[in-house]
């Protein structure tokens, strides 16, 4: 007699093969290890090319459904479903899973996907992965220059939004402040005056599908402390509430460096990570260009453009580095040079100006034996303990990036004395028995 194997969907905002991040990757991560334990698993995200694919992508099943390209302002603001969202429908009750985990909040995977997978009655999961499911600056950043508690008032998001968007302060203060009415008849109205004054209503709607959302979930997963702490102070009820750090796959190129500068004299320090302004590559850039030539240190970029704005940013990148040489962009980091990449970093930097909640580089490079130095804030500040297995630096301070730089070139010794204190990383498969342990207990209550 044939076993039924539950069967679990996982939406995410975009697959491979795309041009996808770390969310993708975790989802793909988890998918292969929670297939491994016998489930059935598919994957579903929207196209990027208004038309449905259905394909296996590293022995998985993935369902690509139809998104409009050119969506009207009422769809970007979520007033009504996506365009070919009836495909969706349709696709979804032929291939009803037991379970739906969701790991994106886009327009093409949001509150309207997660709405019709309840009416369905389908036990629903949600994964938050970075400060922008919250935030509407998607950084968690106060007023672009410091941390933020997290916690959501219409007066303090929008000013904060509008100050971003770079409206002068006093008007982004005094435009959070206008009474709702007002901005409810700005809703729809041509102009981008009308569309600042609108904020407020906007992000009063947004507040309320995120309640609904939350209502929605079975289970919400956080990848961060500083994400749980969040939630609570938002008033999301804690039972709904699960911590699961993330994990890497136990793939053989997690290999350990020899102890020591890779080369001698010099200390490499890598950046891997996209060509986006968040990522902060600037900083580091700047930091190092105030260093003494006589410093031995060399800057090592990896990365990949994905876009026009990425290109941009990355050719800023590189006409701020010129003319020192100490600088190089190397490419993409890939699977068939990681090994030897790595073994030649002495120390990777995480100059993020956002909340991370990850990230990824800094766990694969922990899983190589290198220490990191990154912005003493969010999950970066939750993996690396300075001057244990790592040194943390003020966010976006060029000159104290400099510092740091000196110090540990000064002091080499300090950096095999943090390799030996890195903390043990947590692999895929331990991620997938924390949602293996969800999942069951998602299904019990059904």
């Amino acid at each position: 007699m044939e076993i039924h194997k539950p069967r679990i969907l996982y939406m995410v905002g975009w697959f491979y093969p795309d041009s996808v991040g770390g969310t993708e990757r975790y989802v793909h991560l988890l998918a292969k290890a929670i297939q491994e334990l016998g489930w059935d698993v598919a994957i579903a995200a929207p196209a990027i090319d208004e038309k449905e694919h259905q394909y296996t992508y590293d022995g998985l099943a993935v369902y690509r459904y139809p998104v409009s390209l050119e969506p009207s302002l009422a769809e970007v603001r979520v007033k009504v479903v996506p365009r070919y969202f009836e495909v969706f429908q349709d696709w979804l009750r032929k291939n009803r899973p037991d379970i739906a985990h969701i790991h994106s909040r886009t327009r093409g995977c949001g509150f309207f996907h997660m709405q019709y997978i309840k009416q369905l009655g389908i036990p629903l999961v949600l994964t938050i992965h970075a400060a922008d499911f919250m935030c509407m600056g998607g950084t968690a950043m106060l007023w672009g220059v410091a941390p933020c508690d997290g916690r959501l008032h219409s007066y303090r998001c929008v000013a904060c939004w509008l100050k971003k968007q770079g409206v002068y302060w006093p008007l982004a203060m005094l435009t959070a402040r206008i009474p709702v009415f007002l901005s409810k008849m700005m809703v729809g109205m041509p102009g981008k005056h009308a569309s600042a004054l609108a904020i407020k209503k906007l992000f009063i709607d947004k507040q309320k599908r995120d309640k609904a959302i939350f209502d929605f979930c079975d289970k919400i997963i956080v990848v961060s402390k500083w994400l749980l702490k969040v939630l609570l102070l938002n008033n999301i009820p804690e039972r709904k509430i699960f911590i699961s750090l993330h994990g890497l796959p136990g793939a053989p190129e997690y290999e350990k460096k020899a102890s020591g500068l890779s080369q001698a004299g010099t200390l490499r320090i890598g950046f891997i990570g996209r060509f986006v302004y968040i990522k902060g590559a600037h900083v580091l850039i700047q930091a190092m260009r105030r260093l003494s030539r006589r410093i031995h240190v060399e800057l090592m970029i990896y990365g990949r453009v994905n876009s026009e704005e990425d290109n941009r940013y990355f050719m800023r990148l590189q006409k701020i580095s010129q003319p020192d040489k100490r600088i190089k962009f190397c490419g993409e980091l890939r699977p068939d040079n990681y090994k030897e990449v790595m073994s030649n970093l002495d120390i990777v930097a995480i100059p993020s100006l956002w909340l991370e909640t990850g990230p990824m580089v800094a766990l694969e490079a922990f899983a190589s034996g290198i220490p990191v130095i990154g912005c003493n804030v969010g999950g970066v500040a939750e993996l690396v303990k300075d001057g244990i297995n790592g040194r943390l630096v003020k966010m976006g301070d060029v000159r104290a990036w400099a510092r740091a730089i000196q110090w540990i070139y000064e002091h080499p010794q300090a950096l095999e004395e943090w390799a030996r204190h890195i903390p043990e990383v947590r692999g895929s498969k331990d991620v997938a028995e924390d949602m293996l342990k969800i999942y069951e207990e998602v299904l019990s209550r059904g």
